[in-house]
C-alpha cells in the first residue's frame, strides 16, 4: 500500500475533527446528539463513520493526485519513454567457438537480439538477448603487453609513437590466419577498472597510424534496448552509460592480411604513454564477447473486455511469477469473426480511424505491474458492444531474478550453433526502477526547457549541462555516477561556422563548439573519454535542424575531438 494513503487519511481525519469542533461550537444542540467534538468522539459508531469517511476521502484525494501524475507521465512517455520504464539487468557473455563444429573461415555471426537463457540454482529460467552483433572467429589472445617508445617507433615506423599495445593472437586448430576472411576483430575490455579506463582512452583517442580501432560499443550504445521509434537514441546511450558502462567497452581492431601461420602479433601505436604502469593480463581483452540485456518477447495472457471493470491487469505468464512486463509492443482485439490491432492513445495515429485505444498505467507499489484501460478518443473508458478478447505483444524481463546468476553461469542458445561454450563473464547488474511519480513533473518540465541552446548562456552553461545529465540518472545511481557528473570542472561554448560535407556545393552551417574540461580526480577508476564521448553524442544528436554541435575535450593542454554528428568517428577527425 502506498504510504501517501496513510498521510492523506490522517490529514482528512484531522480536518473532520477540526470541522466537528467548529460545528459543535456553532450548533451545540445538534452536536450534543452526535457527540461531536474536536477530539475523539465518545460514540464508537460515529467515530467509525468519521474514520470510514476519512479513508474514502483519502482514496479520492490520492486518485486525483495520481490523475495529474498520469498526465505528466504520459507526456514524458512521449518525450523519453525509457525513463518511465524499469531499466533491465545487463551482463556480458563470453563465447568460445568450436572449430570442429562447422566452417569458421568466414566466422559465425550472431546478430544483435540473439536469444539465450540460463538456469539459476532454483531452476528458474532467466532469458537474455545480445545487444551487439558479434562474429566468432577461431582466434584466442595469448599475450598482452605495453611497449615503450623505442619499440613502438621501431615496429610501427611512426616517429611520433610514444607507446604501443602488443597483442599476440593464436588461431585455433585446424585453422590458420591465411584461411580466415577476417578484416577486423571485435574485442571487449574486461580487465580491472583502472586497466579498462586506460585502454579505452588510448584506443579511442590516442591511436595513430593507418589502422585505428573503432569504438563500436559507443557507436551502438543505443542498441542496448530494443528499438522504439519514440525513444531518442542519444538518450538511450546516456542511460546505458549510467546503468551498464561495461556494455560500451567494445572495439573493432583492424586486422592485417593473414599469414601462413597460426600466430599473429598486432601492434597498436599511441601518441602518448599509458597512464598506468600496471602489467596487462591476457584476459584483460577478450574476443567473442557480447553485452546481454534481460529482455525477451512474450505474448500476454488473454483478457476479456468486460463491462464490470474499466481497468485490467496485464499478465505475461500466470505460471511464472518472475516474468515482469517491460513495455507493450502492440495490442490486438479479436472476436469470433475477426481480429484487429488497437492503437495506443498517446501516439501519432489518427483517432478518427479507430473506435478504441489502449492506455497503460504502471503500479509501482505492486512490483511495477501494468494495468490496461480501453478508452475512446475523448479518453473516456470504452468497451466493445460484444464480447471480445485482448492479447498484447510484450517485452518482458525477469526483474531481480537475474541477480541470482553467478559469474561463470553457463548459457544456452535457443537455436544451435558452432559454439563450444557460452557463459556469463561477471555477475549481472541490478535492474533499476523507473523514476518516481513525484519526480515525473519536474523531469517533464526540465526536458522541455533544456536543450543544447541552454549551453550558450555563458556562466549558466555548466549548470545546464549537469542538469541535463541528472535527468537521466536513475534513483539508484551509484556515487561514481554523480562523482563523474560533478567532475565536469569547466565548460566553454562558442558559436562557430564551418563547411559540412565533402562536396564542394555544400554551404556553411552554424554550430556550437563545446569544450569540456574534466577533473582527473573524479575519474580514478573510470574512463574520461567514455564519459565525454557519451555527452558529445547526446549533444550532437539533439541539435536542431541545419545546426551542429562539435565537442572536444581539453586534456593536459591538448584538444581531443570526441564525436561529430556527420557520422564520422572522432578517430578520423
Amino acid at each position: 500500500m502506498d504510504d501517501r494513503l496513510l498521510d492523506n487519511y490522517l490529514q482528512e481525519l484531522r480536518w473532520l475533527r477540526s470541522v466537528s469542533g467548529d460545528f459543535a461550537r456553532r450548533h451545540p444542540q445538534v452536536a450534543a446528539r452526535l457527540r461531536l467534538s474536536e477530539f475523539d468522539c465518545p460514540d464508537p459508531h460515529v467515530e467509525r463513520l468519521l474514520e470510514g469517511f476519512a479513508l474514502q476521502s483519502a482514496r479520492l484525494h490520492q486518485r486525483l493526485d495520481d490523475g495529474f501524475g498520469e498526465l505528466s507521465e504520459s507526456l514524458l512517455e512521449q518525450l523519453s519513454p525509457h525513463l518511465m520504464r524499469p531499466f533491465p539487468s545487463t551482463a556480458t557473455a563470453c563465447f568460445i567457438p568450436d572449430p570442429l563444429a562447422g566452417d569458421l573461415t568466414r566466422g559465425y555471426t550472431m546478430p544483435a537480439g540473439t536469444p539465450l537463457y540460463a538456469l539459476n540454482a532454483e531452476g528458474k529460467t532467466v532469458w537474455w538477448r545480445t545487444a551487439l552483433e558479434q562474429t566468432l572467429w577461431p582466434v584466442a589472445i595469448d599475450e598482452l603487453a605495453w611497449c615503450d617508445a623505442a619499440t613502438a617507433q621501431l615496429h610501427s615506423g611512426l616517429a611520433d609513437a610514444r607507446s604501443a599495445l602488443r597483442i599476440r593472437l593464436r588461431c585455433l586448430a585446424p585453422y590458420r590466419f591465411s584461411q580466415l576472411a577476417m578484416s577486423s576483430l571485435r574485442v571487449h575490455l574486461c580487465g580491472s577498472p583502472q586497466v579498462n579506463a586506460a585502454l579505452f582512452d588510448l584506443l579511442y583517442a590516442h591511436a595513430i597510424g593507418p589502422r585505428r580501432p573503432q569504438p563500436v560499443g559507443v557507436r551502438n550504445a543505443s542498441d542496448i534496448l530494443p528499438f522504439d521509434a519514440a525513444t531518442a537514441a542519444s538518450g538511450v546511450a546516456l542511460s546505458a552509460w549510467m546503468h551498464c558502462p561495461q556494455a560500451l567497452m567494445y572495439f573493432d581492431l583492424p586486422m592485417p592480411p593473414g599469414a601462413e601461420d597460426d600466430t599473429m602479433t598486432l601492434l597498436i601505436p599511441f601518441d602518448c604513454a599509458p597512464p598506468t604502469a600496471q602489467p596487462l593480463q591476457p584476459d584483460d581483452i577478450r574476443p567473442g564477447c557480447a553485452p546481454l540485456v534481460n529482455l525477451f518477447a512474450r505474448t500476454s495472457e488473454p483478457l476479456i473486455a468486460e463491462h464490470t471493470r474499466s481497468e485490467q491487469r496485464l499478465v505475461a505468464d500466470h505460471n511464472d511469477s518472475a516474468v515482469q512486463i517491460y513495455r507493450v509492443q502492440a495490442l490486438w482485439m479479436s472476436n469470433q469473426e475477426s481480429a484487429w490491432r488497437v492503437p495506443p492513445y498517446y501516439s501519432a495515429q489518427g483517432h478518427s480511424e479507430s473506435r478504441w485505444f489502449w492506455h497503460t498505467r504502471r503500479h509501482r507499489m505492486q512490483d511495477n505491474t501494468l494495468w490496461l484501460t480501453l478508452v475512446d478518443s475523448c479518453f473516456d473508458p470504452a468497451e466493445p458492444a460484444e464480447e471480445a478478447s485482448l492479447t498484447a505483444r510484450l517485452w518482458c524481463s525477469n526483474g531481480e531474478t537475474a541477480l541470482s546468476l553467478a559469474a561463470g553461469t553457463p548459457l544456452a542458445f535457443a537455436l544451435p550453433g558452432p559454439v563450444a561454450q557460452a557463459r556469463l563473464l561477471g555477475t549481472p547488474t541490478a535492474p533499476s526502477s523507473p523514476i518516481a511519480r513525484r519526480d515525473a513533473r519536474w523531469r517533464l518540465v526540465s526536458s522541455l526547457a533544456l536543450n543544447h541552446l541552454s549551453l550558450t548562456d555563458g556562466e549558466t552553461a555548466l549548470a545546464s549541462l549537469k542538469e541535463m545529465l541528472s535527468l537521466y540518472a536513475p534513483s539508484s545511481a551509484s556515487s561514481a555516477v554523480w562523482q563523474q557528473i560533478n567532475g565536469i570542472s569547466d565548460l566553454r561554448c562558442e558559436r562557430v561556422s564551418e563547411h559540412r560535407g565533402g562536396e564542394a556545393w555544400r554551404g556553411w552551417h552554424n554550430g556550437l563548439r563545446v569544450t569540456l574540461t574534466l577533473d582527473p580526480k573524479a575519474f580514478t577508476a573510470s574512463s574520461r573519454l567514455l564519459f565525454a564521448a557519451i555527452i558529445a553524442r547526446y549533444l550532437a544528436r539533439n541539435a536542431t535542424a541545419n545546426c551542429f554541435v562539435q565537442c572536444v575535450l581539453q586534456d593536459d593542454g591538448r584538444t581531443l575531438p570526441l564525436w561529430r554528428d556527420t557520422g564520422e568517428t572522432a578517430l578520423s577527425a
